[in-house]
């Protein structure tokens, strides 16, 4: 958990280094969220990555976060978008 928790903030580091993000640093962060359990923070991040552009792999990530949540209704939704 120790180890997430320091790759969450090297990743932090990096998306605020680079002007548009990096997007393998985008999948990373994403996945070090719900891996540490932070599944509100996960499902904040990828709708604000979701709110200007769709991304496919953070409309997936963010339905595998509904269903971790166990909100199917929107897990649905996501996967089928």
């Amino acid at each position: 958990n120790r180890n997430f928790s320091k790759a969450l903030r090297l990743c932090v580091q990096k998306l605020q280094e680079a002007a548009n993000g990096l997007i393998e640093v985008q999948k990373i962060k994403g996945d070090l969220l719900c891996k540490l359990g932070l599944l509100d923070e996960a499902e904040q991040y990828y709708i604000h990555l979701l709110k200007d552009r769709n991304i496919t792999w953070a409309r997936l990530a963010l339905g595998k976060v509904y269903f971790q949540k166990k909100n199917y209704t929107e897990a649905e939704i996501q996967f089928e978008s």
